[in-house]
């Protein structure tokens, strides 16, 4: 008997079942970034399309992930995964601005960069 393939929101849940229970065990929000979102991961192996993946990234499972990572990122002070750097070449009026934003907000520069880097990109 021929298999039927799954339909998309069953892949959703699908792969959000294993996102939850990877989260529940509490990883470094890095290392739990590479495994859901990163090359490879979870979301990357089951939507490899950017069609797909863009229409995955407009379900209420997508932004759950992203909570899930901020809720990791709370009160991390220091990074404990493997970094990278990227230098980003901007305005002096919107380095100012971002400056700026983050002292309001009593976080690094380089904090408030990588919370926003981790916002879905809106259309």
């Amino acid at each position: 008997m021929p298999t039927i393939a799954a339909s998309f929101q069953d892949r959703v849940d699908s792969v959000f079942t294993k996102i939850r229970a990877r989260f529940e065990q509490q990883p470094p929000w890095e290392t739990f970034f590479a495994e859901v979102l990163g090359k490879g991961g979870l979301v990357s192996q089951e939507f490899s399309d950017w069609a797909e993946f863009t229409q995955f990234a407009a379900t209420e499972q997508y932004q759950e992930i992203l909570r899930m990572i901020t809720d990791l990122r709370q009160g991390v002070k220091k990074n404990t995964g493997e970094q990278a750097v990227v230098t980003v070449r901007l305005p002096k009026a919107v380095h100012e601005f971002l400056r700026e934003e983050a002292h309001q907000q009593r976080v690094s520069l380089n904090s408030l960069c990588v919370s926003k880097l981790l916002q879905p990109p809106r259309d």
